[in-house]
């Protein structure tokens, strides 16, 4: 009896602790401690009540009935949002069933008030099963603890603790104390990694959907609109997926701009073009389309890009005047230097040629319109940086130097700014943002100096893929940047800082090596399919690799490799195998020279027992228990038992076994 009432005392003691805990979590500390003093006070009052087992099952079916009403009404006014306000309200909704059972006579409530199947047949019965609630409603409190807001390691702890006293007042007394609390220490720190390692597991998880998704649904460059990632909170991921491939005969000096679209009216985080003008460009002649005429020797790019639709705008350096060699049906330009080809969907190579001259016509109306929003932000800008006073090229040296010391590069963003300019935020708080803050904020203040230009999209050309022998942009290493119109030609201007590259590869994910090997395997089998020059050279590649594989196939399905094979398995396993020396295996042997085999599939026992005509089954029962023994029990044999095991084993080999 007194040990009961020391477990109870013990019981409500962690309840309480545990509803503490729960309304720290909840922020409802207050009706904690007056749920709490009740069950304190049980202990020191001495009367108790006569609660009947059927006012038990009145009150156990109030309780269920506000439950279910609570569930309702959250799930109707919250939607799924309500699972949490229903797990934080579990302790004072089951709180009148614990609290009748304190207050009760026999301290327990009966199985039936929680089972309404149970009722008719427990009716007959002289005996009610009954059941103490004290450990399953601190379990309750304890998951309504994990509904609150403070998931900090404090908590965790707080858990580890209710739970070791828990267990610790419940541990079997031939277990050590000292046994026991180093299990339960080794038990918490598995489960603190094992969830470190869910989270872990779960963020990659969500990265490679993310990254899979992004994959999916990648699309060419819209050329009438761009929407950019001003007000995104939290960090940009993107995607590792090589989206460009460059050869090239050079080693690249610097990043390499390719530009896809140009734009000239922004609000609201769009850029757009009112009318992209697109014109048919007839070909110069086959697999060749001309844009401009050159003004000095030509270079040239090798580029591949990948297409989703029939047509789509394509990568190319400012200066391109002609792309040849790609198996185009159409091709179109507008004013803005974009290009546009038409042909089937997959990888796209062509060869772009350049010189040292901008595309694009020359500026308009449009090239020095800013919003009415973020106009007086700009010309405050200006007067501050003294730009009015100063030649074209002054202010663009002065443009460059003040984001230069004064700005730094970052994918995160922290704060929500509702109603507010985000760019105004920009450039006068924030101080640090990725290339299209960098890329909208210079062409608008260039605009209010009075200087045309243009919004410009496309991809920053730099990394290197020795594995391919060319080089490749990512999905992460599109970039922004503005093309202005000094001295009466365009020129570029990248004020992005120029760590932004290596920052972000060094988010790249552990599988890119893999995805990097499925992307030339794609476009490889595509540049072969559709570029003649190169089948001979892949389908030679194609056929070794066939001829390797059919190598190993036959080294490991030839049977004198299988031999081998298995002799090295065999010899390994019986090396490791304990109790093979059993003295039971002379007598086996002896067995077989006789003919008398053992049949496929039976066992030792089985077939000992089986010769009958031989053997005695009185002793080959002893034989195998001693044998098994000495096989697979840890502790073995004594010597005095193995000398017995081999007493046994003589007599048997003495007795005459005739040949089959």
């Amino acid at each position: 009896m007194f040990a009961d009432t020391k477990k109870t005392v013990t019981a409500s003691g962690l309840i309480t602790l545990a509803l503490l805990l729960w309304g720290w979590q909840n922020n409802i500390l207050l009706l904690a401690i007056i749920l709490s003093l009740p069950l304190i006070c049980a202990h020191w009052l001495r009367w108790r009540l006569d609660i009947s087992d059927k006012n038990f099952n009145r009150i156990a079916d109030i309780t269920s009935i506000f439950f279910f009403l609570f569930i309702v009404f959250q799930f109707s006014t919250k939607s799924a949002h309500g699972i949490f306000a229903i797990l934080a309200a579990l302790p004072y909704l089951f709180y009148p069933l614990i609290l009748t059972q304190y207050f009760s006579q026999s301290g327990n409530v009966p199985l039936q008030s929680l089972f309404i199947s149970m009722r008719k047949r427990s009716s007959g019965l002289n005996e009610i099963e009954k059941i103490n609630l004290n450990y399953p409603y601190l379990l309750v409190v304890l998951i309504s603890s994990s509904a609150g807001n403070k998931h900090s390691l404090f908590f965790y702890i707080c858990i580890c603790v209710l739970a070791a006293l828990s267990l610790y007042s419940i541990r079997p007394g031939r277990v050590k104390a000292y046994v026991w609390v180093a299990l339960f220490i080794l038990s918490i720190g598995m489960g603190y990694a094992t969830q470190n390692g869910l989270k872990i597991v779960q963020s990659q998880l969500e990265e490679i959907a993310s990254t899979f998704l992004n994959q999916m649904m990648w699309r060419n460059r819209n050329p009438d609109k761009t929407r950019t990632a001003f007000g995104y909170i939290g960090r940009l991921k993107l995607s590792d997926q090589i989206h460009v491939r460059v050869k090239t005969d050079e080693v690249l000096k610097g990043p390499l701009l390719l530009r896809e679209a140009s734009y000239t009216n922004f609000k609201f985080g769009l850029w757009i073009n009112e009318d992209t003008g697109f014109e048919t460009i007839d070909p110069a002649r086959r697999r060749e389309w001309v844009f401009d005429e050159p003004n000095s020797d030509l270079d040239k790019y090798t580029i591949s890009t990948y297409f989703n639709d029939d047509m789509a705008i394509i990568p190319i350096p400012h200066e391109t005047v002609k792309i040849n060699n790609v198996p185009a049906t159409d091709a179109e330009m507008n004013q803005f230097g974009a290009v546009n080809l038409e042909m089937k969907p997959g990888w796209v190579r062509y060869d772009a040629h350049f010189d040292d001259v901008m595309l694009g016509e020359s500026p308009g109306e449009g090239d020095l319109v800013i919003h009415e929003y973020y106009e007086p932000t700009m010309v405050k800008l200006a007067n501050e940086l003294e730009l009015y006073s100063k030649t074209p090229t002054e202010i663009i040296h002065t443009v460059e130097n003040y984001f230069k010391n004064n700005f730094t590069y970052s994918l995160t963003q922290y704060r929500r700014m509702k109603g507010k300019n985000r760019l105004e935020d920009f450039l006068y708080h924030r101080r640090e943002g990725h290339c299209e803050y960098f890329a909208t904020a210079t062409t608008l203040l260039l605009r209010a100096a009075g200087i045309p230009t243009r919004y410009t999209v496309g991809y920053s050309v730099q990394e290197y893929s020795s594995f391919e022998d060319q080089y490749v942009a990512r999905a992460r290493d599109a970039h922004s940047w503005a093309i202005a119109y000094v001295n009466d030609k365009w020129i570029v201007l990248d004020n992005t800082p120029g760590v932004w590259a290596p920052l972000e590869a060094e988010d790249e994910s552990w599988w890119q090596p893999i995805s990097d090997l499925w992307s030339w395997l794609g476009y490889s089998f595509t540049t072969w399919k559709d570029y003649s020059e190169d089948r001979n050279n892949l389908t030679m590649q194609i056929l070794l690799f066939f001829v390797v594989v059919y190598f190993f196939w036959r080294l490991l399905t030839d049977s004198r490799f299988i031999r081998i094979r298995q002799g090295l398995v065999n010899q390994n396993s019986n090396a490791n195998v304990p109790g093979l020396d059993s003295p039971i295996y002379r007598l086996t042997g002896k067995l077989e020279e006789q003919g008398h085999k053992k049949l496929q599939g039976e066992t030792l026992s089985s077939w000992l027992l089986r010769q009958e005509t031989i053997f005695k089954k009185q002793l080959i029962l002893p034989l195998l228990d001693l044998h098994y023994r000495y096989r697979f029990d840890p502790i073995g044999l004594t010597n005095v038992e193995l000398k017995e095991f081999e007493n046994q084993v003589i007599q048997c080999l003495n007795t005459e076994i005739t040949t089959k």
